[in-house]
């Protein structure tokens, strides 16, 4: 059995929020977070709605570490969307997970921690996703939970 399991917890402050992820996938784990304002968040939320809508476009909410020439060290909370089909009644989408904790001593590339799997599920599941997400910014939910559906591949 195929356990795909997405959890988002939220540290909201009045502008910014921190969003906290674990991901689970066929063995692997892992967690991380990423610091955003409330309207990246929200701006997120909207474009997913809109692909699990109209099945088009892609959308990314990037958590990422720089190293000092600009350069990505670490993505440490990245959630990206984009449709697998079609069709608007029951389509496919796709979210990928990218997870990753800094390294606690020092910078070295082996010391990073990292999951990173893709969950395919129902256009619907992919609008609750959102609704939840606004939720947890809101403190109406603590934590949003987004796992395989089992109506898929």
């Amino acid at each position: 059995m195929n356990n795909i399991k997405f959890t988002v917890k939220a540290d909201v402050e009045e502008y910014e929020v921190e969003l906290y992820g674990s991901f689970q996938t066929k063995g692997f784990s892992g967690k991380g977070s990423g610091y955003f304002g409330i309207s990246q968040v929200i701006e997120f939320c909207q474009k997913a709605e809109k692909i699990a809508e109209t099945m088009d476009e892609k959308a990314e909410l990037a958590g990422l570490t720089r190293r000092s020439d600009g350069s990505i060290f670490l993505e440490t909370f990245v959630i990206r969307v984009y449709p697998l089909s079609t069709s608007k009644l029951n389509g496919v989408v796709g979210i990928h997970i990218t997870l990753g904790e800094y390294p606690s001593s020092d910078c070295r590339e082996e010391e990073k921690l990292k999951v990173s799997g893709e969950i395919q599920t129902r256009n619907q599941h992919l609008l609750q996703f959102s609704k939840d997400i606004r939720a947890l910014l809101s403190g109406s939910v603590k934590e949003v939970i987004l796992d395989k559906g089992v109506d898929i591949i």
